[in-house]
This record gives structure tokens, sequence and C-alpha cells, in this order.
């Protein structure tokens, strides 16, 4: 009885810590999620389909939330209207000017005069104009560079709608020639600037303190045991409280990503669709596409008008439906083909 009850001890403050560990993430997943121009964030002033696209395109993607001297060689970092406070800190700006003198590459994009200071600070010269969709300049920092352009608002989840604007972001960093992407959360005061015992440790440290846990764990598990006695064959029980917390966050983020994902999709194809159609880039509407759909001989056909109301249907309902996605992708695919 006594061997029970301490068994139940054991799991009552396991079961404390993981819940006090949850809220803790969830909360700051919620804080994260609501800066402007965080890769995080997925509403309107993110960055989250950048870094969705990123992916898209095969580059190593991944959210940095350290200092400057943490940062790793042979990388891109991107930096959307960073703050300028955190960019200011002496000794931010000392690695992060060192980090490009060893060749890296930082793609920039923010307002002001102060960031243009900012770029001369850092040793930056030479520039010269970049970009065919944006106008942009490229300076070179040591055996770096750096490519900057004024216009941060373009680069937002609402300002790559404009699909150019996209192709843009990919061309910057392409012209990088590195495979490994950082969007540097830091920069918009995520995360921590202290130096922690687990950043200095390095592999070696790490793996050393891991191996001497799993040592802790088997001597705790051998030493809880009374050798000779029958084993008790427990059932594993999933926990329903922690199984429903995460289907309800897996519904919320596809639920999201698909919304956004066919969102952006359907505006690049109406783009192409009032180009065949003859109209201009601007002043037209939806009800101007499918009117002239009708009356074409190509597209009369394809139910332009209905695959248009159901693509709006799901992305305004937030639905998270898969298999709906898929039959609407391939629908709008059919379309396309039809205009090229």
């Amino acid at each position: 009885m006594k061997r029970f009850r301490k068994i139940l001890a054991y799991i009552a403050v396991i079961v404390i810590i993981i819940a006090a560990g949850l809220i803790a993430y969830g909360f700051k997943g919620d804080l994260q999620q609501s800066i402007e121009y965080s890769a995080y964030n997925v509403e309107g002033y993110g960055t989250r389909a950048l870094y969705l696209l990123s992916k898209e395109m095969g580059y190593d993607v991944e959210v940095f939330t350290k200092p400057s001297r943490f940062l790793p060689d042979n990388a891109i970092v991107v930096a959307i209207e960073p703050q300028l406070g955190v960019l200011e800190n002496p000794l931010e700006k000392k690695y992060f000017k060192a980090w490009l003198d060893r060749g890296n590459v930082l793609v920039l994009m923010s307002y002001g005069n102060d960031i243009e200071d900012y770029i001369e600070e850092l040793g930056a010269k030479e520039p010269s104009h970049f970009g065919r969709y944006d106008q942009g300049y490229k300076y070179s920092v040591g055996d770096g560079s750096i490519i900057f352009f004024t216009d941060s608002e373009k680069y937002t989840n609402s300002g790559v709608k404009d699909l150019e604007l996209g192709v843009q972001f990919i061309e910057a960093l392409e012209e990088a020639k590195f495979k490994k992407v950082l969007f540097n959360d830091y920069f918009h005061g995520i995360g921590s600037g202290s130096t922690k015992l687990w950043d200095i440790l390095g592999f070696s440290g790490k793996l050393v303190i891991i191996q001497m846990a799993l040592c802790l764990l088997i001597f705790m598990f051998i030493a809880s045991r009374r050798f000779g006695k029958p084993l008790v064959v427990f059932e594993t029980i999933k926990r329903m409280e922690n199984e429903n917390l995460f289907a309800l966050s897996n519904i919320y983020y596809k639920s999201k990503a698909n919304a956004m994902a066919l969102d952006i999709y359907l505006e690049g194809l109406k783009q192409e669709l009032a180009k065949f159609l003859g109209f201009g880039r601007e002043g037209w509407s939806d009800k101007d596409l499918v009117k002239a759909a009708q009356t074409d001989n190509t597209l009369k056909d394809l139910e332009v008008e209905a695959v248009f109301l159901e693509c709006e249907n799901y992305i305004n309902n937030k639905k998270n439906d898969g298999k709906v996605l898929l039959k609407l992708y391939k629908r709008l695919e059919l379309i396309r083909k039809g205009i090229k």
C-alpha cells in the first residue's frame, strides 16, 4: 500500500509539472503570435507566409530567438522591421558585425533613416541597386553582404498576396547563396539576451548531461523495484484531457494554415486570370472576372464562379478539411492550366 501511494505521489508531481509547463508554453505562444512582423504571427502584420514560402522552396528554415553571438555561419538572417533598441545594443552590434564580416548575409526590410544609419555603422559600403519587383539595395560588409528593402509592409502576410513580392524575396535568398535561413525574432524582443549554461556547453557537454540524466533515471528505476517479486503489468492509459488539448491545438493550427495558403493561391490565380482576360493589374473585381470568363470559350465550362464562391466560403469560415482543400486546389489548377 505504501509503495502504491509513493507511485501515485510521483505521478501527481509529474502531472503538475507538465500542466504548469503547458500553461507557460501556451502563454508564451500567444504572446509570440501577437507581435507584429514576427514569423510566429499568422495575422496580416505577421510574416509567417514568408517563413512557409522559404520552407516550400527547399530552404532550411527556423525562427532564431538568441543574441547574435550564437548565430551560425553560412546562413542568411531575415530581419523585418527589427526593433532599433535591440540592434543598437553595443554588444549585439559588435557580434552581428563580426558575423557579417565572416561572409554571412542579412536580408533586411525596414522604414526610416535610423535603419540606414545603422547599416552605415555596420561598415556597409558600395551600395548597388537590387530587385526586379521592389527597389532595394545590396551592400558589402567585410566578406558578407546586406540586401535592404525600404518598405517592410510589402513583406507581411498581407503584402505577399502580391505574388511578385514573394518572388522578390526568394530572389534575395538566391542572391545570398546559402540554404540556411534564420527569421530573427530576437530582433522583435522574443527570446532572452542572457547567456544560459545550456547555450555554452556545446554538443559534447550537452551529450554528457543527457547521459548523466539517463543514468540517474535508470538508477531510480532499479532502486524502486524489489527483486524476486512478481511484476505487475499496468495498462497504458492516455490522459483524455491531454489528448483533447493536442487535438484542439492541431485543429487550430491547420485551420489557420489551410485558409491562409488557399487565400494566397487564389489571389495569385485571379491576377493571372485578369491578365489572360485582358484586364490591367488594377481596376477590376471578382464579378468582372466571372462575367468575362462566362463568355470565354476556354473558361466557360470550368465553372469559375462556383469555384471562386467555394474558395471564399472555405477561407471565410476557416475550414480545416484537408480533402476539401485538395479538391478546391485541383479545380483551381484546371482553371490555371486552361489559361496557359
